[in-house]
């Protein structure tokens, strides 16, 4: 089954992942800050990670027109 999605919806899904990226992005620096976690490498990498995927998924969704 496939999913078809018009282009507000694209858009929204877009805006959503960007969202979540700026969301994990403050997360990792406030962990990082209060440094609460033992293995702060993992924690910074996997976030960035998260960052940048979730943020390529919102531009690629943003900026699709069909």
């Amino acid at each position: 089954m496939k999913v078809k999605f018009d282009h507000e919806q694209k858009k929204e899904i877009g805006k959503f992942c960007i969202d979540i990226a700026k969301l994990i992005f403050g997360g990792v620096i406030l962990a990082g800050i209060l440094k609460d976690n033992n293995n702060t490498f993992v924690t910074v990498f996997s976030g960035f990670f998260a960052v940048i995927l979730f943020l390529g998924i919102g531009i690629y969704f943003s900026k699709k027109n069909n």
